[in-house]
This record gives C-alpha cells, sequence and structure tokens, in this order.
C-alpha cells in the first residue's frame, strides 16, 4: 500500500521521454460559511437532540415482538446469538446477523451487527454499541453510543439511522461531560470534552458543512469564535445548548 502511494508521486515519463508528475492535484477547501451560519449549523443538529442507548433498545425489542416468531429469529430472550446468516419469519420479515441485549429497570448493554428487513419494506440498521449506566447511588448516568443504529432512510426524529462515537457522563454534582461526534442526514458535529453546568464551562464544538470542518471554543453563554479547517477565522457566532441538554437529561431520567 504504501509502496503504491509513493509510486503515485514518482515522475513518470511523458511525450518525448519527458517526465511528469503523475500526482492527483489538491484543492484545499476554503470557507463557504460565516461564524453565524456555522453556529446555525450546528444549532441545527443540536435541535434534533443527543441520542440515549434506551431507544436504541427498545426499537430492537418491538421489531422481535412485532414481526418476529417462535423460530425465527433464534434468539435468548431478545439476544440474537446464532443467525449470522439469516432468517425469514412467517410475518415475512427477515431478520439477519447477531445481538446481545442485557438490561433491567435503569441500565441498558446492547452489541449488535444485525438488521432486520420488515415485509413492507425499509431497513433496520443495528450495528455498534449502545450502552446506558446509572451511578452506583442512582444518581450519575452515562451513555457510550458506537455504530449506527436506526432506520435507513427515515428522518432522525422520526426514528432513522443515526451513526456516532459518542460519550455523555452526567456527574453526580450536576455537571455533564460530551465527547466525540454524531452524524445523520449527511451531517456531523464533534464535541471536545465539552463540560456543562447550567452553561459551558469549557471544551469546544465542531459542525461539518458541506466544504469542510468549522470549530469553535465556546464561552458561557454559547457564543465563541469560529475557525475553518484551514485556520481561517470566520467570525462569531452563538447556540442555545440548554434546551438539548434538558433533553437528554429527560430522556436518562435525571
Amino acid at each position: 500500500m504504501i509502496l503504491g502511494l509513493l509510486a503515485c508521486t514518482q515522475l513518470a515519463p511523458g511525450l518525448g521521454g519527458a517526465k511528469q508528475d503523475t500526482a492527483l492535484p489538491y484543492a484545499p477547501s476554503t470557507p463557504e460559511l460565516d461564524g453565524e451560519q456555522a453556529a446555525a449549523l450546528a444549532q441545527s443538529l443540536l435541535d434534533v437532540g443527543l441520542p440515549t442507548a434506551s431507544p436504541v433498545a427498545q426499537a430492537w425489542t418491538e421489531l422481535v415482538d412485532l414481526y418476529g416468531d417462535a423460530q425465527c429469529p433464534d434468539r435468548v430472550g431478545y439476544s440474537m446469538l446464532d443467525a449470522p446468516f439469516g432468517c425469514e419469519a412467517s410475518s415475512g420479515a427477515y431478520f439477519s446477523g447477531m445481538t446481545a441485549l442485557k438490561q433491567d429497570a435503569d441500565n441498558v448493554e446492547l452489541l449488535c451487527d444485525a438488521y432486520v428487513l420488515p415485509a413492507a419494506g425499509g431497513r433496520f440498521e443495528c450495528g455498534g454499541e449502545a450502552i446506558q449506566q446509572v451511578g452506583p447511588n442512582g444518581k450519575g448516568r452515562w451513555t457510550l453510543l458506537v455504530g449506527t443504529f436506526g432506520w435507513m432512510e427515515e428522518p432522525v426524529l422520526a426514528g432513522g439511522a443515526f451513526s456516532s462515537a459518542l460519550r455523555i457522563e452526567a456527574r453526580e454534582d450536576g455537571t455533564l461531560i460530551l465527547n466525540g461526534g454524531l452524524g445523520h442526514s449527511g451531517q456531523a458535529i464533534n464535541f471536545e470534552a465539552l463540560e456543562w453546568k447550567g452553561e459551558v464551562r469549557s471544551g469546544a464544538l465542531s459542525v461539518h458543512g458541506e466544504h469542510g470542518w468549522y470549530r469553535s471554543v465556546l464561552g458561557p453563554a454559547g457564543c465563541g469564535a469560529w475557525v475553518f479547517e484551514d485556520g481561517a477565522a470566520v467570525g462569531q457566532g452563538c447556540l442555545d445548548i440548554a434546551p438539548t441538554i434538558e433533553a437528554w437529561l429527560l430522556g436518562v431520567g435525571l
């Protein structure tokens, strides 16, 4: 692989024996948004909400209850451990892959590499790890979502698929810390040790526009200077993070 890449940058014989550079030309991206527009794009993603593990697990169990039968998917509880080649239930739905689900009133742990094709159409993906845990004294929460989950080709607000590598921790003192990214509908947002306790305490947020990433180290009010991925400053922009945080806390029972 490395030798192949090096070969692409070597000078190759051209017409008349002259050598020419065969490497592809590099065209750097340029910012298309100003700070307010970058913040507005990030706000649109925040307004969709932050995911929790419980709805993912609930969607999986509902699919099994709705479309499965006694033989398909072959499972123990809602853990589909030996159906890597798939099966068709009497409902006409097709189940394929493997899942392992452990849950109680407060905790969820779902590992999955599976999909479901209902007879009526659509495709539900469950690929990755969705974990939600409650602290020892019942006050803290943390969520880890790594993978792709949901209905393909559906809006996120209607249970559509999202991809993430995101960890959210709610500490006992009310501090919330977000690390990692979330993507859907061709857009993505990323949190860099973003700490919240009634206001932004520290950290940064990035959002991916059509032509590249925009990043801001946010102040307490959610405002900051936005910078394009090439280092170009594009201006100030503000976010209203509180409603998104409050909705997530409510979703995990805080």
